[in-house]
């Protein structure tokens, strides 16, 4: 690449950024589709609809099959995590808790990357300043975690705990995903792959859903077509811009994934504006305090790559 290229290339910071917004947004587009679709077919719609847009921006047909065809289990592998096991359980999580619960919940996100990186990944190792800012970013989940209906003394309620579970498990699956996609660095076009595992794992989704959650009418509201609609296409963004990053350009999974301390802040508040009934409380902006302290510690002082 050209030195002019290198000058108005995006920066890798600014592109993790941009998708992290994005996810944030997702939170409350679930819960207002999750109002008119059982959780396993809404997901499974939202990502055969992401693949299939992204089919026309991944270069011709004989191309996108040649992709395939060069590694054909590669998309196999990423959608089981990516989209079959996390989307499954982030969906059904979303039925039993608030949005911006859910939102902070997954916030654990960037702590599950840097452990398994340092485990799964011979050059991708947790230095001090990383371990300090994931445990304050952790700290912040602990906050909601044990505040949560009737604070440390109380008792959790059990749905709530059931979904609080189910979107740790949805976690671990994205990180599982990510450390798939960044072993296949050049072995297929990160479009097609994103496409690909989003049209598999979709599918697979929508089987499951038959099997698990009956037949389905199709809603007439305005309301459900736009929210599956929004999530279709920031699936396809989102996912491409962070496919880029990790099979591409090979940024570190755990570095990039600081970045995403960001989702449960913004999404907690999209929550908030948009979601009748789920308002902010002083445990959940305490966390969002916290994951926002970690993020600034862990970039601001330092340059980085990611910067």
């Amino acid at each position: 690449m050209s030195n002019s290229e290198h000058a108005y290339r995006m920066p890798s910071w600014v592109l993790a950024v941009i998708s992290c917004l994005l996810w944030s947004s997702a939170f409350a587009g679930v819960k207002t589709g999750l109002h008119y679709a059982p959780p396993l077919f809404f997901a499974g719609l939202r990502f055969t609809l992401a693949g299939l847009l992204l089919i026309p921006l991944a270069g011709s047909p004989r191309r996108y099959l040649r992709e395939l065809l060069s590694s054909p289990l590669l998309p196999f592998k990423v959608g089981i995590f990516q989209t079959v096991l996390l989307y499954s359980l982030f969906f059904l999580s979303l039925s039993l808790v608030p949005g911006s619960v859910g939102a902070v919940v997954n916030g654990m996100l960037p702590l599950w990357a840097a452990l398994a990186a340092h485990v799964l990944l011979k050059d991708d190792k947790m230095g001090r300043r990383m371990v300090v800012s994931l445990v304050i970013g952790f700290a912040g989940i602990v906050l909601l975690s044990v505040t949560r209906n009737g604070g440390v003394s109380g008792e959790i309620g059990g749905s709530e705990l059931i979904g609080i579970l189910l979107m740790l498990m949805a976690s671990f699956a994205n990180v599982l995903g990510q450390i798939v996609v960044y072993h296949s660095r050049g072995r297929m076009n990160s479009m097609v792959l994103t496409s690909s595992q989003f049209i598999f794992g979709g599918l697979m989704l929508l089987v499951i859903s038959r099997f698990v959650e009956g037949s389905f009418v199709f809603p007439a509201a305005p309301v459900f077509w736009g929210a599956l609609s929004y999530l279709g296409f920031l699936s396809a963004a989102a996912f491409s811009i962070w496919f880029h990053l990790l099979s591409v350009r090979g940024e570190k999974v755990s570095i990039v994934g600081i970045w995403q301390f960001l989702i449960p802040v913004a999404g907690a508040a999209l929550s908030w504006l948009i979601i009748p009934g789920d308002d902010p409380s002083w445990p959940v902006f305490g966390g969002m305090v916290l994951i926002a302290a970690a993020i600034i510690y862990f970039f601001y002082p330092a340059r980085r790559s990611t910067r």
